[in-house]
């Protein structure tokens, strides 16, 4: 009882946590619209021969930022909740020092590294260079050395941050990096060539690490201690800590594999696998992200309840939810693959060639973006459980499947057989974990079947049998909207090549006719019942 008013009460707050989800989509719409601008000044500018050799020295920082992030994100946080909630001021302080101190050391020993090693790095990281390409890479590398000490230390501090509910830091911090790139390429690039975007990147994220400092005074007016690293919430986390460090690492070298593959093919392969993954990445990081967030908090929630069945049916609804908004995008993706890389990029350096080097990984890419949708609410769910081996162990799994597959398709496909190797493990690793958790239930359902056991001998072929029609529903849905998409596709497009306005007049006729027939089918099949659409097979009502 006393847990079930603790989850009343924070429902009642809804609306303050649904204006933190509101606020930080919106900054994030701000953030990815000036992270295309980003990406559009480079193709403007520079070829992607040229791009490709930065984007592989700045991975290299950004790879840095995303594993302490998922280092810290879901061990640390709790931790300087709690300490923040007690009004301990000192101790969170105490707290904040130690891992600074400990991030700090480590982070410079690898910038150190990355420095002495650079040539060989840059080998590792794009062997198909030639010798000058990568002698070229292996300079930049070096520059990115420091900084990526520099990136490491920016999580930190926002997960600091967000304990305190200053969700807003981090965002401003990152618009500030993009917009200091943007300027240096604008105003130098003439001069400099390639450097002026490598110098704009390392000024963008000290620009970064200063506006999540500025924010930190408080803790800063508090003297340095090492008191910190005595605290047991410090030794602790170490524990917790193994399964982000296996996860982040295989998906790493997952990443690392992938643009070495890329280096092989056709001079500007890994510029294109990223800025097809850039036009991917685009409404995960809004919609998907910022629903997972929510939800996490209220499967958590429910856990502690013991509720499992609410929320195995709260995250049946969301996952349906999500297949509805994103089967029609990722086909619309596919179909319209060449216009939209073309209205994005197709500018300046970046000519026709490039752009259908672009699209074609972006058409292989696209299929990721439904399994990656569901991937987070199902991660999500299993962190709630405080069950964090299960997805770090099938993560790793699926990794090396993506290695096997890029090895086994490269040769036949290309950049091709490379994006779809990507897309293939993304949709194994969805699978794998919904068994998973298809299981967990059915054994959730066995311990309580003396309880109710003629009620699930009847309800469960019944809703698995609901489950598989309005599956197919909704792959009848998808089907009818692609049909009609490429209709009006082939319809439209005539030689020559669309003018900038007439791709645009294409991607909107194909788009609205596309998503038109999926509504049209949906209500047809459905018969107009929005409301059994998304809550089939039982979902939370």
């Amino acid at each position: 009882m006393k847990n079930i008013q603790s989850i009343a009460g924070r429902i009642r707050r809804l609306p303050q946590l649904a204006g933190f989800v509101t606020s930080l989509a919106a900054m994030t719409i701000v953030i990815r619209v000036t992270g295309f601008a980003d990406k559009i000044v480079l193709a403007s500018f520079f070829d992607l021969a040229g791009i490709e050799v930065f984007f592989i020295a700045v991975s290299l920082p950004t790879m840095v930022y995303t594993m302490v992030a998922a280092l810290v994100n879901p061990v640390l946080v709790p931790g300087f909740v709690s300490r923040l909630a007690q009004k301990d001021g000192k101790t969170s302080a105490e707290s904040f020092y130690a891992w600074f101190f400990l991030l700090g050391v480590v982070l410079s020993v690898s910038a150190g590294c990355i420095y002495a090693f650079a040539g060989p790095l840059a080998s590792v990281l794009a062997p198909g260079f030639e010798p000058e390409k990568q002698r070229v890479c292996a300079g930049m590398l070096r520059v990115m050395a420091p900084l990526s000490a520099v990136m490491g230390l920016t999580p930190l501090l926002a997960a600091f941050l967000n304990a305190q509910r200053r969700f807003v830091v981090r965002p401003l911090g990152e618009l500030a990096m993009k917009l200091v790139g943007i300027a240096a390429v604008l105003g130098l690039s003439r001069v400099w060539g390639i450097q002026a975007a490598l110098w704009g990147a390392a000024g963008g994220m000290l620009a970064y690490l200063a506006v999540e400092a500025a924010a930190m005074r408080p803790v800063w007016s508090v003297p340095p201690s090492l008191a910190g690293f005595r605290q047991p919430d410090f030794r602790r986390a170490f524990v917790l800590m193994a399964a982000p460090v296996v996860g982040t690492t295989f998906a790493r070298i997952g990443e690392i594999v992938e643009r070495a593959a890329a280096s092989t093919l056709t001079p500007g392969s890994v510029a294109a696998l990223m800025l097809s993954r850039k036009l991917v990445d685009l409404p995960l990081l809004i919609i998907p992200m910022a629903a997972a967030t929510v939800l996490f908090t209220f499967f958590s929630e429910l856990h502690e309840a013991g509720a499992q069945e609410r929320v195995a049916r709260m995250l049946d609804s969301a996952i349906r939810i999500m297949l509805l908004i994103f089967l029609p995008v990722m086909v619309m993706t596919c179909i319209l693959a060449e216009p939209i890389v073309a209205v994005v990029y197709q500018r300046g350096q970046f000519d026709a060639e490039s752009a259908r080097l672009v699209s074609q990984a972006l058409f292989w890419l696209a299929p990721s973006m439904s399994f990656l949708a569901v991937e987070m609410l199902l991660m999500r769910h299993f962190f709630s459980r405080l069950d964090v081996w299960t997805p770090t162990l099938v993560g790793v799994a699926c990794t090396g499947a993506r290695v096997v597959g890029i090895y086994l398709l490269i040769g036949p496909a290309g950049l091709a057989g490379v994006a779809a190797a990507i897309t293939a493990s993304r949709a194994l690793k969805v699978a794998i974990l919904a068994g998973i958790m298809h299981r967990v239930r059915i054994l959730h359902r066995v311990r309580i079947l003396h309880r109710v056991r003629i009620m699930h001998r009847w309800r469960r072929p019944r809703r698995f049998g609901r489950s598989v029609a309005e599956s197919t529903k909704l792959a009848v849905a998808t089907g009818v909207s692609a049909v009609a998409a490429i209709a009006v596709m082939a319809a439209m497009r005539r030689p020559p090549e669309p003018s900038l306005l007439g791709q645009l007049g294409l991607m909107t006729a194909v788009g609205s006719i596309g998503v038109i027939a999926y509504a049209g089918a949906l209500a047809v099949l459905w018969r107009g019942k929005f409301k059994e659409m998304i809550l089939w097979e039982g979902g939370e009502k």
